[in-house]
């Protein structure tokens, strides 16, 4: 998830087990660690600082409640996500706020063009081996496997 106020940076957050990761790829140096992205085994982590959502709202919102709070990915965030946004601003309409980026995202970049065409040889490799490779009487997890 990635908290992105109406006048500010953009907050990343994540679960403590994707700290290294996500310090080491992103670009973006306030990133926080909420508790309810840990992994789906749930395990404590006694020895590490994590925020609650809503102090990561109340940082990164300057202690100010929105009104309204926009979530893009509706019909995929998780229910234990939602929760703990709408325990951290309970008065706050939540909406769905998918198409404020939809045109953001149809638009490619350069690297993105050039990341699709990487992405599109990979996957015709891939292709062309389990073409290859299939025969009559394989399952699907054996052609899983061959992909």
């Amino acid at each position: 998830m990635v908290v992105v106020p109406r006048v500010g940076d953009p907050t990343p957050l994540i679960g403590p087990e994707a700290q290294d990761y996500a310090q080491d790829r992103s670009f973006i140096r306030r990133i926080r660690m909420v508790l309810v992205y840990r992994e789906s085994a749930e395990p404590e982590y006694p020895e590490i600082r994590v925020h609650s959502m809503r102090e990561v709202l109340e940082e990164v919102l300057g202690g100010q409640t929105p009104r309204r709070v926009g979530i893009v990915g509706w019909t995929t965030m998780p229910v234990s996500m939602c929760l703990a946004v709408r325990e951290a601003v309970p008065n706050t309409e939540l909406i769905k706020a998918d198409d404020l980026i939809a045109e953001m995202r149809s638009t490619k970049s350069e690297a993105e063009i050039r990341l699709l065409r990487e992405a599109a040889a990979i996957g015709e490799k891939a292709i062309g081996r389990i073409v290859d490779a299939i025969q009559p009487g394989m399952t699907g997890l054996q052609v899983v496997g061959v992909a």
